[in-house]
This record gives C-alpha cells, sequence and structure tokens, in this order.
C-alpha cells in the first residue's frame, strides 16, 4: 500500500484505500536496455519484520477466536465481540502474509515502490483482487466491531438490569453480521475507481473518525456512569475488562493515526512522505491489527487461561500444593498446642 507516488502498485500492505495499491502490469518503471528485470523471489529485510508481526498478529488472533468459542465462561456479550474481532483481525493478518509472500517479494530492486507480474495472469489479476478486498473489509469490520464493543459496555456498565433486554442473543448477532456484511460491502467498493481525493476523504471518515468517535463519545458516558456507581468501580472484572476495551481503544487511534495523516496530506499535495516515513506509518497501521492479543491475554485472566493451559495449571499445582503445606503445618501446630495443655494440666502447681 503506498500513498499514490508515481508508477506505484505497493509499498506494504493493502489496509484501506485500494486504488492505492491496484496496478496492473503497464504500471511498471520505464527502463534502458541496461536495466533488465529478472524475476526472483525476493522479500527485503523491513518485510521480513512484517512477516513475522502478521504471523504472530494470525496465531494470536486465530487462537484467542478459537478459545472464545471454546470455553463456555467465555460466552458472554463482550466476549462475543471480542472473538468476532479477533476474528477479523486474523484474516487480515492472513491476507497480509499472503500480499507480502505472494507479490511484495517480486519488487522492483532498483525501485523498491515497483511490483513485477511474476506470479502468472491468474494470481496477478484475480487471486490479488481478491485478497485485496479480503484485507479492506477486515479492516473496516476491527473498526467497526471495537465501537459496538464500546456502545456495548456502555450500556452492560450503564444499565445492568436492562442489559439483557437491550442486548440480546439475537441483537448480538444481528449486530456481527451487520458490520460484516457492510464491511464487505465497502471492501468491494473500493475495487471500483473514483476520484482519489474524494475516495481518501470518505475512507477516514468511514473507517478510522466516525467508529473513533463513536468510541470516545460512550467511552466518556461510561466513564462518568462508573464515578457514580461505586459498586461497579470496586468490581476487579469489571475494572479488568474496562482495561482492555481502553488499551484496544488507544491503540486504534494511536496506531492508524500517522498513516491516515500522511496520506491526507499526499491526497491534497501538502506533503509527499518518502519511502522510509510511508514504510513505518503502514507498520504502525499493521500493528493495530496484530497487537490485541497481547492485551487480551495479559489483561484479561479468563482469555489467558485458555491461552496458556499448561501455565496456568503449574500454577494450580503449586497453589495447590502451598495450600496443602500450609494446612499441614496449621494442623501439626494445633496438634503441638493441644499436647502441651493436656501435659500442663497434669503439672503440679507451684
Amino acid at each position: 500500500m503506498s500513498f499514490g507516488f508515481q508508477n506505484i502498485s505497493v509499498s506494504s500492505i493493502p489496509n484501506t484505500t485500494f486504488s492505492y495499491v491496484y496496478s496492473n502490469t503497464s504500471n511498471t518503471t520505464s527502463r534502458t536496455p541496461d536495466h533488465v528485470f529478472v524475476c526472483k523471489w525476493h522479500l527485503p529485510v523491513i518485510e521480513w519484520l512484517k512477516v513475522a508481526m502478521l504471523t504472530f498478529g494470525f496465531i494470536g488472533n486465530g487462537l484467542t477466536s478459537f478459545i472464545i468459542t471454546l470455553k463456555k465462561n467465555l460466552h458472554s456479550k463482550t466476549y462475543a465481540v471480542i472473538g468476532f474481532l479477533a476474528l477479523s483481525d486474523c484474516v487480515y493478518c492472513l491476507g497480509g502474509l499472503l500480499w507480502g509472500l505472494l507479490y511484495y517479494a517480486y519488487m522492483d530492486p532498483n525501485n523498491y515502490r515497483n511490483l513485477q507480474n511474476c506470479t502468472g495472469e491468474f494470481l496477478y489479476k484475480y487471486l490479488k483482487k481478491l485478497i485485496m478486498v479480503m484485507i479492506s473489509s477486515t479492516y473496516l469490520a476491527s473498526g467497526f466491531l471495537i465501537a459496538a464493543l464500546s456502545v456495548f459496555r456502555y450500556i452492560i456498565i450503564s444499565y445492568p438490569l436492562k442489559a439483557n433486554i437491550l442486548l440480546t442473543k439475537n441483537i448480538v448477532i444481528m449486530t456481527i453480521i451487520g458490520i460484516f456484511t457492510v464491511s464487505f460491502i465497502l471492501g468491494v467498493l473500493k475495487t471500483f475507481e473514483f476520484n482519489e481525493k474524494t475516495e481518501k476523504t470518505l475512507d477516514i471518515l468511514v473507517s478510522y473518525l466516525a467508529p473513533l468517535s463513536v468510541m470516545v463519545i460512550f467511552h466518556a458516558l461510561k466513564i462518568i456512569n462508573l464515578k457514580r456507581n461505586s459498586l461497579q468501580t470496586k468490581n476487579s472484572s469489571v475494572r479488568k475488562m474496562e482495561v482492555v476495551v481502553i488499551m484496544v481503544v488507544l491503540a486504534f487511534f494511536l496506531l492508524l493515526l500517522p498513516w491516515h495523516v500522511f496520506s491526507i496530506l499526499f491526497e491534497f499535495g501538502l506533503y509527499t512522505p518518502e519511502y522510509v516515513t510511508q514504510t513505518i506509518s503502514s507498520l504502525l497501521l499493521q500493528l493495530n491489527n496484530c497487537i490485541n492479543p497481547v492485551f487480551y491475554a495479559f489483561l484479561s485472566p479468563r482469555v489467558r487461561e485458555g491461552i496458556c493451559p499448561c501455565c496456568v495449571r503449574k500454577k494450580n499445582k503449586t497453589r495447590n500444593m502451598t495450600t496443602t503445606q500450609s494446612s499441614s503445618i496449621t494442623n501439626s501446630l494445633s496438634c503441638s498446642s493441644v499436647h502441651s495443655t493436656t501435659f500442663s494440666s497434669f503439672q503440679p502447681n507451684i
């Protein structure tokens, strides 16, 4: 994905705007007779970092989604949204891996902003478009799901007695289905050519500013209600879940901000980012979809217990042994005290 430089096909993974990344075989750099490109699979060092990051995101998000589906104690409204958010990020990371390994490894070594058609007509034209739609759709779905998670948490915290009425199982399912349907339609629409300035402006509004506004508004309302309700604030499980949600929202805001700022500046001719600048901003953009499993695992005990059952079992065994030892020590102390009292009762008074 790039900011739209001339003769650019891609500079990283297509996350938002399809027109930045799509090009056909005619969009190649003009060559002199001495500049002959030979198709050779070669991935630059910085791209290996992206592959490692996306692999972690694919495994972590996939495992999180699987654990939430498997464990019955995680079948709640909040974890339902988190599970589908992890699934969306998992598919996004998979698409990013396919894109990097199948297409970005064939970049022109004399111009890293140019990709070459070395994969055949089917892979280059049709599968490439399918991967782009998949990545764009899941990218949009992730933002919408985080916004929905903010709304759900506001209802659960602010209206605990009415939450089961306002958020029934059917409503939660229909909301998630609606999010994925809308995201897929928007992802397909990005395959059509529109005015680039209009498209980029709408892209920022729909994929970034609109979800972020929903998150900020409902988190602010939720915090106000939490301050009024001291019982909810003292609940440790509520506090831990709110930390998870806040970290996910902050990651969405901070990691996506540089990419959108640089791309909108470029579209309006205010700034042309260098390769390093746009590569770092794209890395941060992709990190948003890879880092969420860290929040789930380290800040949510129930998810952590599902992801690391061996560690939890060892901890439980250690705790059980400690409890057994402490109880045996207590019993021995109590027995010794009994023996001492009985012995002293037989002693003559001095």
